[in-house]
């Protein structure tokens, strides 16, 4: 998120996620059940940029964060999905941008934070059976050729 110098606010919530790829499978990240944001739902590991950080960067800090895991990026923006927050939370009438990005796992172990319930190691086809919250089964439809090409379809 980047605020606005003269009142703070941020101009544009910045989101990064992550296709993370494994031997062929695709790492599904399960919401806590206690989230106020689509809860339970199943995702790619990810979340809103720092002031200054970088596509790969954010992509790469966020999956650690989350899963424990270290990965190297493919391509930092293969899909985007922008729209308008409503709900008239503190991010009410802002544009939110979602950039989605494919990595390969190079280190760590998996460990999730305290935003995931649960994790999931999928075939594509598993994947696109789980509750996906709508902007990861809507960049799952658009990349399922890049996911091809990886080996993962």
């Amino acid at each position: 998120m980047f605020e606005h110098p003269q009142n703070g606010r941020p101009i544009v919530v910045l989101v990064s996620r992550c296709f993370v790829i494994k031997d062929s499978r695709i790492l599904a990240v399960q919401r806590s059940s206690t989230d106020s944001h689509y809860p339970s739902q199943w995702e790619c590991p990810g979340g809103k940029l720092d002031a200054g950080q970088d596509l790969n960067g954010a992509l790469e800090r966020e999956v650690v964060e989350e899963t424990g895991l270290l990965v190297s990026p493919i391509d930092t923006l293969a899909h985007y999905e922008s729209k308008l927050i409503g709900g008239g939370g503190k991010y009410n009438g802002l544009p939110y941008l979602a950039l989605f990005g494919l990595a390969t796992v190079i280190g760590g172990t998996l460990k999730l934070s305290h935003e995931h319930d649960d994790a999931n190691w999928c075939t594509y086809s598993e994947l696109m059976g789980l509750h996906l919250t709508p902007e990861t089964q809507k960049a799952s439809i658009i990349l399922e050729k890049r996911l091809r090409e990886h080996g993962v379809v």
